[in-house]
């Protein structure tokens, strides 16, 4: 009976060790298995709609990370005022691997937490706000460089990430919607973090409050 109840355990034990051998494995392969799934899911939504731009992007879009596995992962911050985008952005920013702007499409000026991405010196600026909005284009792909305005040093050596905020009506207000939606919106590189508050009542009273007091980053 000993002899039995051991072969038992024995067997049981090896049924569940096989078992957490597989679980280990699944988790250290996922981060593999979940392109490969998003591929596959892609080509499938490709072949059943062929003439479908946006299929047609999401399916090549795998092709060019493959060739540009170096670069930086892209995002931008989609938000309204008043919606807590501040203080996600000031979390990003403290991220040793995320290289995180602010409102650098504000009509008003760039807005970063780098200064010497946008000035080479002190009064030597690469970018204004009128360089920008007259070659929205270059400046969005020096943005996705990483860069400091010298184009040699990496704002952060490690960064695996670079993005930035932005309100509609940053590219409304200078009239380059279509810059914004052929490289931002239909971009299928430049990940988006869509930010909204909820309670709408409190984004009104927030608002007013900073107009009557002028400060906004609070």
């Amino acid at each position: 009976p000993f002899l039995l109840d051991f072969s038992l355990w024995s067997r049981h034990f090896s049924l569940s060790l096989s078992l957490s051998s597989f679980i280990f494995l699944l988790l250290i392969h996922q981060s593999l298995l979940a392109p490969i799934m998003t591929g596959v899911a892609d080509l499938y939504l490709y072949l059943k709609k062929p003439y479908s731009k946006d299929r047609r992007k999401r399916l090549l879009a795998h092709f060019y990370h493959n060739h540009h596995a170096d670069e930086q992962t892209r995002f931008v911050v989609l938000s309204w005022k008043r919606t807590g985008s501040n203080l996600l952005c000031g979390i990003l920013h403290l991220h040793p691997d995320i290289t995180m702007h602010n409102e650098l499409f504000n009509p008003i000026d760039i807005f970063t937490y780098h200064p010497s991405f946008k000035c080479v010196e002190k009064n030597k600026p690469l970018w204004t706000v009128m360089t920008r909005d007259l070659f929205p284009v270059d400046f969005l792909h020096f943005v996705w460089t990483g860069m400091h305005a010298d184009m040699v040093t990496p704002i952060k050596p490690n960064s695996k990430a670079v993005g930035f905020k932005s309100f509609p009506e940053h590219w409304m207000d200078v009239r380059n919607e279509q810059i914004w939606q052929d490289h931002v919106l239909e971009d299928l590189r430049v990940k988006k973090i869509i930010l909204r508050r909820e309670d709408e009542l409190a984004v009104f009273v927030s608002m007013k409050r900073a107009d009557q007091t002028g400060l906004y980053m609070t």
